[in-house]
């Protein structure tokens, strides 16, 4: 094996490792290299498109710019970028490894498209992304219904799978709609308006790959209600699946594949946040009860001690009260006594007289 061989195959491990989101100061060790030696090759890796910088991350995570996707209805497999990434600002473009949103996150997304004035139809060949080489492929054409052609493209961006539809009536109307996916918000940050914008800024830019093989849309608009939602949300468990009542603020849907909660055309971004808190305020709730038990459970106990320290003070009062009785009744006999012997005295000091004199 040559020097250039050997580099070669050390590159591509790097490359894997990296994958794995091994430190960059193990992937060193494991070679012997110095860590600026590694980020050299890395560097190296994501000039050449073998490897692509997922934006907004510290320390820097990459990953593998092509994965294969299997086509559908006769498509030509195409290469597509692989996972998503989390943007800061309060916007992620992916669920977390979890599948669980952090308290106070929701999604947005729509229930219909994103509509595009179809000013000139390209071709339906690999979609190209100047970034990483490509991002989708069309589908073999197929009846999209009411005397309607459609041919669907696939693509892998956001760490989603958005797609876009064009249909061709027999008359030769062209419709242009993008599906742009889900977009995930910090309600405190992001509020309804401000996604609905990304969501067609998704569309736009989906629209601008496009361009890169002939196809030229404008005027993009919302077309459907804006629903803000939360996936393997706890609280789908205490609703009943089979509810639909549209009066309700919060339903489960389950048609993503897991159980979510999901208000309907809610743009109030004050409700939005207090459905985005719900299990902590009802955390808090809980163990604000919890607390408040404690303190009445301990203001009991200080109760029936202190009704055990009154009897005794009763008890006591009653005791004294029945010495304070007994001593008046030793006073008044003492008064008594004390009168008798003064009379006595007093007596005693008169000399008696018998008609005679005195005695």
């Amino acid at each position: 094996m040559t020097g250039r061989e050997a580099a070669a195959k050390r590159n591509e491990r790097i490359r894997e490792l990296v994958l794995e989101r091994v430190p960059i100061k193990s992937i060193a060790s494991m070679f012997g290299l110095h860590p600026n030696s590694v980020r050299a090759v890395i560097e190296k890796l994501v000039r050449s498109g073998q490897l692509v910088r997922i934006h907004d991350t510290s320390p820097a995570v990459y990953a593998d710019p092509c994965a294969r996707v299997t086509p559908k209805d006769g498509a030509r497999e195409g290469t597509v970028p692989r996972g998503g990434y989390a943007g800061s600002g309060g916007v992620m473009d992916c669920l977390p490894p979890s599948g669980r949103l952090p308290q106070g996150w929701v999604n947005h997304h729509i229930s219909g498209y994103v509509s595009f004035r179809v000013r000139k139809a390209g071709t339906f060949g690999d979609v190209p992304d100047p970034r990483i080489g490509f991002c989708g492929y069309w589908e073999a054409p197929r009846s999209g219904g009411n005397c309607q052609t459609l041919r669907m493209c696939r693509l892998r961006l956001f760490g989603q799978e958005p797609t876009v539809a064009f249909y061709v009536s027999t008359r030769g109307t062209m419709q242009f709609r993008v599906h742009p996916g889900r977009v995930y918000v910090d309600a405190s940050k992001i509020g309804a308006q401000r996604s609905r914008e990304i969501l067609v800024e998704r569309a736009e830019y989906i629209a601008g790959l496009l361009r890169a093989t002939g196809w030229q849309v404008s005027d993009p608009e919302i077309r459907g209600v804006l629903h803000t939602a939360r996936e393997n949300d706890p609280l789908a468990k205490l609703i009943p699946a089979d509810r639909n009542d549209r009066s309700d603020d919060i339903v489960v849907d389950s048609s993503p594949g897991v159980p979510e909660t999901e208000m309907e055309g809610c743009e109030d971004d004050e409700a939005i946040a207090i459905y985005a808190n719900i299990p902590s305020a009802v955390k808090e709730m809980r163990e604000g009860v919890s607390a408040n038990a404690s303190s009445i459970g301990e203001m009991r106990g200080d109760l029936v001690a202190l009704r055990e320290v009154l009897g005794l003070q009763a008890d006591a009062i009653a005791a004294l009260a029945g010495n304070v009785t007994a001593l008046a009744g030793v006073q008044a006999r003492v008064a008594g006594i004390m009168a008798e012997d003064a009379r006595a005295k007093v007596e005693c000091a008169v000399r008696a007289f018998d008609g005679r004199g005195y005695v």
